[in-house]
């Protein structure tokens, strides 16, 4: 078996484990962004399990809504990660999202409904290095005029891609879904 080989079988070993991979070349550098949702700061009784739900307007796993009453504010903790191996430049921020046929999803990264409308984040962006990370406040506020029902999106974190032209940019995210419902 060759030194390659034998590279390439630990590293898929690795990778079906569920464990990191390790770099085959030491200047091989990877992008990565992570996020996750650490509580709901100021709402007693909000987390049923003593702990952070896994979207935003949830609880119980995201099975049960916990509904916002017009008028009011409800804050959140989204934990912003570098998971990649050189230091990122990061944007944060709201965008649309639906649900059809039971389906979650994502609008195009930049697209407004009313659940982003309500959405603002505490930084636009932030630098970080690599494994480093960074709280952010999430803030939903809904208008005292709000109607009832339910509205979808998402707070994303992604990686800002490097300016210039004829590149080819892959775009590296992260988000939290919304579910916003009003009682």
């Amino acid at each position: 078996m060759s030194k390659y080989t034998g590279i390439t079988l630990a590293a898929v070993a690795l990778a079906v484990a569920g464990l990191s991979v390790p770099a085959a070349h030491a200047s091989t550098a990877t992008q990565g962004a992570g996020v996750q949702l650490l509580d709901v700061a100021g709402q007693p009784g909000i987390f049923p399990y003593g702990r952070p739900d896994v979207y935003i307007g949830t609880v119980n796993d995201g099975l049960t809504s916990a509904p916002l009453v017009p008028g009011s504010t409800r804050t959140y903790t989204m934990r912003v990660s570098n998971t990649g191996t050189i230091t990122e430049q990061m944007r944060i921020w709201p965008a649309a999202a639906s649900l059809t046929g039971g389906v979650w999803y994502p609008g195009n990264g930049t697209s407004k409904d009313v659940a982003s409308s309500e959405t603002s984040t505490s930084l636009s962006s932030l630098t970080l290095p690599p494994g480093g990370s960074s709280d952010v406040t999430i803030t939903v506020h809904i208008p005292g005029t709000a109607q009832p029902g339910t509205s979808y999106g998402v707070v994303w974190a992604g990686v800002i891609p490097p300016g210039g032209s004829g590149n080819v940019t892959i775009a590296i995210r992260a988000g939290i879904r919304e579910y916003l419902t009003v009682a």
